[in-house]
């Protein structure tokens, strides 16, 4: 998916429960959120890369429970994410973004920057991408 004017792609439903498998997808140029979802995303062998605001993104409103939200990635790339120059006045944008470190769990993946949705600025990292 590329050049989206909005999220690339969002995953929620009434219930907070909105979870996404993506398996070899690249979600690039989106305006808004490369993905951004409710409980889980499954990202394998992807790409996210230069979308406006976060990479990937547990949506943290409505009726979701943002920290039950998880992200798990295998042989994936998040890249050059944050990109809107809204990103750092109000949130840091990042690659990852989680409510709670340990809900990111990736593996054979590359990120640059990870951040802890809701640890003020210039916050908290996840602890899982190279300039952490």
């Amino acid at each position: 998916m590329d050049a989206s004017p909005g999220d690339g792609v969002v995953v929620t439903n009434s219930k907070g429960k909105g979870r996404v498998t993506l398996v070899d997808v690249a979600i690039t140029n989106s305006a808004g959120n490369g993905v951004a979802f409710d409980r889980r995303a499954t990202i394998i062998r992807s790409q996210v890369s230069d979308n406006g605001q976060h990479g990937v993104v547990v949506r943290n409103d409505g009726v979701n429970d943002c920290a039950r939200g998880r992200i798990s990635a295998r042989a994936s790339l998040f890249m050059n994410n944050g990109r809107d120059g809204d990103c750092g006045s109000a949130e840091v944008c990042a690659d990852v973004a989680t409510c709670s470190a340990r809900e990111a769990q990736l593996s054979d993946s590359t990120c640059a920057r990870s951040r802890q949705l809701g640890s003020g600025m210039p916050g908290s990292t996840c602890g899982v991408c190279e300039f952490d």
